[in-house]
């Protein structure tokens, strides 16, 4: 995933929805690694890239829940960023993102962040 050739990163993000909808204890061992490659693709200008890279952050939300908390602030503010895009398509898929992430975190964690203060 951390490639030039975007065909690939998105091959790579679709393994990445697939481990976690199946073996989802096996991305933890490569996390910081994982989310790293991921912050960068939802910064790529190429939106198919970051369509990909915002499904993938939803699943893991889904399916790691509370192992994402200690990135919620790295990957929250690109999301929110992007929901302000201008295709429809990578607009709609950052609010299913933020709204896993909202489902499936706890209160606590997103409620007192400092992150909504930020942005709001």
């Amino acid at each position: 995933m951390g490639g030039s050739d975007w065909e690939s990163n998105v091959s790579g993000m679709t393994g990445v929805v697939r481990l976690a909808r199946h073996e989802p204890e096996l991305l933890l061992v490569e996390y910081k690694t994982l989310m790293g490659l991921l912050l960068k693709q939802i910064k790529n200008l190429r939106s198919q890239v970051c369509r990909a890279a915002a499904h993938t952050l939803s699943e893991l939300f889904s399916h790691l829940k509370k192992s994402m908390e200690s990135d919620l602030e790295k990957v929250a503010v690109p999301l929110i960023h992007k929901t302000g895009d201008t295709n429809k398509f990578l607009r709609e898929d950052c609010h299913v993102a933020l709204d896993a992430m909202v489902d499936n975190l706890s209160a606590n964690r997103w409620g007192n962040n400092r992150l909504f203060s930020r942005v709001l």
